[in-house]
């Protein structure tokens, strides 16, 4: 759906009677606002699909509000990207995103709110973590004044376009930050794109600086209302914890038999991330390259899971260890604030293995696909798509 064909449907939100029920269930308080902020690879595309999917009982029987008026995605990017852009108006977004007013989204809001009495809503975008970093040049990575006081600029925009609400809990998870970049860059190789070598990975990024960022949450919001979560403590099941935090019945909710963080986003196997470097650097034809990708996400969802699981499908052991050193201060300064940081402080591997059940039988076709593609590869190495 185009960013015309959401800016209409929005309107017509607005305009109509949609979700509405009777007065007599209509709060007289106000609404908990539960905030989630990201960040990206912990599981947010996941738990964001369960939240639209069940959206209609959550308001029925839980009385929570997932808003999805001017909504394309299954997050509800559309008003992150109006606050962020005001700050800082070099920020990429998906055009396919609809630009919307502020206030006229926050009175769509105001609307359902009214209309349904519900008790609590959730608003999810993981593009409100280091927003302008994460959507924008490489130059606005670093650890500096000037992109540290635009990171700022939004949580304060944040702030002010939901001061209506009394009670902002702002809910991030967090990941260590060498597992996060293995994992954003394998998400990275399987999309097509050029990779940068490790040395130039390693310059410390802003986003990752965890303690430095949500001390500008707590700034705005207050310490009290910075719900801090670690993605490998709550793993597999980021869905349940989630509704844990919210106070959510996550046993009423329609969720996929395979509740796994990486079961709608896997990443691929380190064979797999071979297979794809070379396609990459042959430049295989795209279309060829694409199905490629389906095949091998497939297969990595049970390759890439288990007690032979590999941490180092893209970077290096050493590359991991050096990570965490540069770190490390700030990791010091997160586990004095929230205890759980503690576990990044050592650099074994923090993620636990979690078995995916492969069915009837002891069949191995996943792995077998994966070895057949990378031996064809290898016969075919001097061709070229192009």
């Amino acid at each position: 759906m185009g960013a015309k064909r959401l800016k209409e449907r929005f309107s017509r939100l607005l305009s109509g009677d949609v979700n509405r029920m009777p007065e007599a269930s209509q709060a007289t308080g106000k609404p908990t606002l539960y905030l989630h902020i990201g960040m990206p690879k912990t599981a947010t595309t996941a738990l964001q699909r369960c939240l639209f999917e069940n959206r209609t009982d959550l308001l029925a029987r839980q009385h929570c509000l997932y808003p999805c008026h001017a909504m394309g995605w299954y997050q509800q990017v559309p008003i992150v990207k109006s606050i962020v852009r005001s700050v800082f108006p070099k920020a990429i977004f998906n055009e396919s995103i609809a630009d919307i007013d502020t206030a006229e989204w926050l009175s769509g809001l105001g609307g359902q709110q009214a209309a349904s009495g519900c008790r609590k809503i959730i608003i999810s975008s993981e593009f409100l973590w280091a927003a302008q970093a994460m959507q924008t040049h490489l130059k606005f990575h670093g650890d500096t004044d000037e992109n540290f006081t635009c990171i700022e600029g939004v949580v304060r925009k944040t702030k002010e376009t939901f001061s209506a609400y009394d009670d902002v809990k702002i809910v991030v998870y967090l990941r260590r930050q060498d597992s996060w970049l293995e994992s954003f860059f394998n998400q990275q190789i399987k999309i097509g794109a050029v990779i940068p070598a490790e040395d130039a990975v390693m310059e410390v990024k802003n986003y990752l600086l965890y303690a430095k960022n949500l001390k500008l949450w707590a700034k705005y919001f207050g310490q009290e209302q910075v719900l801090v979560r670690f993605y490998e403590a709550a793993a597999p099941d980021i869905i349940g914890d989630f509704c844990r935090v919210a106070g959510l019945d996550a046993d009423a909710l329609n969720r996929p038999a395979a509740t796994g963080s990486e079961a709608v986003n896997p990443s691929l196997s380190p064979r797999a991330v071979r297979i794809m470097r070379t396609a990459i650097e042959r430049q295989l034809d795209p279309e060829l390259r694409e199905r490629m990708r389906i095949v091998l996400t497939n297969t990595s969802a049970v390759t890439n899971t288990g007690p032979n699981r590999s941490r180092y499908a893209v970077f290096s052991r050493s590359f991991h260890d050096c990570v965490l050193d540069q770190y490390r201060q700030d990791t010091e300064e997160l586990a004095a604030l929230y205890p759980g940081a503690k576990q990044y402080l050592d650099k074994k591997d923090a993620e636990k293995e979690h078995p995916v059940e492969r069915g009837n039988g002891d069949s191995h076709w996943e792995e077998q696909a994966e070895l057949l593609i990378e031996k064809l590869m290898a016969e075919n190495g001097g061709q070229s798509g192009k």
